[in-house]
């Protein structure tokens, strides 16, 4: 099967609305180099857009209202970023669905009609992105029952999925790790030391945080320990057969080095399933809460 028949269908219908000079072909290589769930996450923000200009320019198709100039194509796009703003969207949305025209822009080489790096619109969502981050809360901290359904659920669920995600939030908790810390991670170097209940898991993190002055401080990546013994009553044991549950979604061999498996890829059974993307790595986590038996309600915090 083609990517042109693999791909979602909006994606191809874009690249049409667009007027893309370039073959089929052509496209398809280039699609090659993205994964399925962004390029489905782009088709979904291009879609929100197009509603609003046919709703702007009473039903007719996008095609045929574009702007003729840069000018009229600035302000268009600067009237878009504003509708959103209106809408009380989340800070990041209007970075976001700027970034989904760029990308089908792109492809499409239409990229002057689309002029989304123009200052005029990264100013107007850059300043909502400023505003609404100061006064949107802060990240919620699990709670210690919270983090005890997700011990017992990480040992016991049947999927094998929702293990790994949660076995990886609970490395993150008691290793103290940034989420681009557990993904880049060398799992063949991974290590268990010690006897229950004073056994630790031992890794290394090869992408991390660091200032061009601090950047040579750790050239063999980043140390990091987790404790495996768990805040349940009973020692949890919460990393048992984490490195098999991993092996068994295809992070394996010498040359994988990440620990974040792409979701979507495992559901379709490549092998090796490369890592996963930030957003597709989210609902992972909140499909695997939910499973673990924390509240809808809670999860989406």
């Amino acid at each position: 099967m083609s990517l042109l028949q693999s791909w979602p269908g909006p994606t191809w219908d874009i690249i049409g609305k667009l007027g893309a000079k370039r073959g089929k072909l052509h496209l398809e290589l280039m699609l090659r180099r993205w994964s399925h769930h962004t390029v489905l996450r782009h088709a979904r923000n291009f879609t929100a857009f197009e509603n609003w200009a046919n709703m702007r320019y009473d039903n007719q198709f996008l095609i045929d209202v574009r702007p003729k100039t840069k000018e009229e194509a600035v302000l268009m796009l600067v009237e878009y970023v504003h509708h959103l703003v209106d809408a009380d969207v989340e800070p990041t949305v209007p970075k976001n669905r700027l970034a989904s025209l760029r990308f089908f822009a792109s492809i499409a080489n239409v990229e002057h009609e689309f002029p989304v790096d123009d200052v005029a619109v990264t100013t107007v969502a850059a300043s909502h992105y400023r505003e609404e981050r100061k006064k949107r809360r802060s990240a919620r901290e699990y709670s210690v029952q919270e983090v005890r359904l997700m011990e017992e659920a990480a040992t016991q669920h049947a999927d094998v999925m929702v293990r790994v995600a949660l076995k990886t939030e609970l490395r993150k908790i008691y290793a103290a790790l940034r989420n681009d810390d557990a993904q880049w991670c060398y799992v063949a170097n991974w290590t268990r030391a010690g006897t229950t209940p004073r056994e630790f898991l031992y890794g290394d993190s090869d992408k991390t945080k660091a200032t061009e002055q601090t950047s040579t401080k750790l050239p063999g990546g980043m140390p990091w320990i987790a404790p495996t013994r768990g805040i349940s009553t009973t020692p949890s044991g919460w990393a048992d057969n984490y490195i098999e549950d991993l092996k068994e979604v295809g992070i394996t061999g010498k040359d994988i080095r990440y620990a974040l498996p792409s979701p979507w890829a495992v559901r379709h059974g490549i092998l090796p399933p490369g890592p996963a993307g930030d957003d597709e790595w989210i609902g992972q986590i909140r499909y695997s809460l939910r499973q673990a038996g924390v509240p809808h309600k809670v999860v989406n915090t």
